[in-house]
Order: C-alpha cells, then structure tokens, then sequence
C-alpha cells in the first residue's frame, strides 16, 4: 500500500509539472490566460499531495480516537524501523495540513467570506507570487510557482523537489524492503513451506 501510494504522488508530480508548463506555453502564445487550462495541472498537485499526505499519515499517524490512535502508532513504529526511518521528516510530515486545505475547502471559503467584503480570489494561478501583487495576500488560494518549485494553498507551501527527493528516499527504502519479502517467499516456497 505504502509503495503504491509513493508512486502515484511521484507520478503525479511529475504529471502536475508537465500540465503547468503546457499551459504556460500556451499562455506564451495566446497571451491570455484561460482558467480551465489551470484545472488540470492543480487537480493533479492536489492529486499528489493526498498521495503524500497518506504516506505521511502511514509514517506519523494523526488519529484522535484512543483505540486506533494506539493501534495506528504501533504500526507506523514497526513501518518506520522496517524502513529504517529514525527520524520524522518535517517535509512529508506537513503535507496533509496543505491537503487539509482541499479536503475543507468549503470552510475555508466560509472564513474568507466572513472577512471579505469584496475581493477576488487567486485560484489556480501557475505563477510567482509577483505575478499575483494585485490580489491581496489573503486572497490567493492556490497557486503552483515554477520558478522555485512550491505549491502554495492559503498560508501554507510546500517544496515540491524537497518533498519528491524525501519521497523516493522512502520509496526506495520501502522496494528494497519489498524484494527482501519477495526472496523470502520465494525461498519457502522453493523449500516446500509456503
């Protein structure tokens, strides 16, 4: 599950990636900006950051209920020692409050409707933020800047190379771990005793 989980996030990065630069050459042509080439490259870093977000939640659980939080723990623990991870990672460990942002997006519409009187709000945008200097800062929602390689939702941002670099550590760690199982089934089976 972990292993699947890593993969669809870095296929989807890379994805997302690749969406935003066609639609900003487009823009390079056309020089005009259409919301809906915007959808598809956000929807896939939104993609990528629920994949990661779960990675983040099998490694360092977040659970609140006192049964499952136990159970929860004790299998991260085991995850992390099979994994050799000895340490939380500050990177994959923020992820879901970024993912947060998507998953309660109806509330957060709701707060900075209460605040705003009037306003836009900068949705999707693939730029810097020097690109967005006529929406209020409070205002942009979410917005992928290609020239660092962040994805922003609200307050909150994300290092997309950092977060890809820590992924494939932890996908690395995790195949090497699938093929040491695999070698072992195979040898009991081998051996008659699977």
């Amino acid at each position: 599950m972990l292993l699947w989980q890593l993969d669809s996030c870095l296929i989807a990065l890379h994805r997302a990636r690749g969406e935003s630069n066609a639609t900003r050459m487009r823009y390079d042509i056309s020089e005009r900006a259409v919301f809906t080439d915007h959808q598809q490259p956000v929807a896939d870093f939104q993609s990528a950051l629920t994949f990661a977000s779960n990675v983040s939640k099998m490694l360092w659980p977040r659970i609140k209920e006192p049964v499952a939080r136990k159970r929860g723990l004790a299998r991260a623990k085991r995850l992390r020692r099979l994994l050799q991870i000895r340490r939380r990672d500050g990177v994959i460990y923020r992820v879901p409050d970024i993912r947060n942002n998507f998953e309660h997006l109806d509330e957060r519409i709701d707060v900075w409707s209460e605040r705003t009187a009037e306003g836009v709000m900068g949705v999707h945008a693939l730029t810097s933020d020097r690109g967005l200097m006529r929406v209020d800062k409070g205002d942009r929602w979410t917005r992928y800047n290609p020239d660092n390689d962040t994805f922003k939702m609200l307050n909150h941002k994300v290092d997309l190379a950092e977060l890809e670099r820590r992924l494939k550590h932890v996908r690395y760690a995790s195949v090497g771990l699938y093929r040491a199982i695999q070698r072992h089934l195979s040898k009991l089976e081998a051996e008659g005793l699977a």
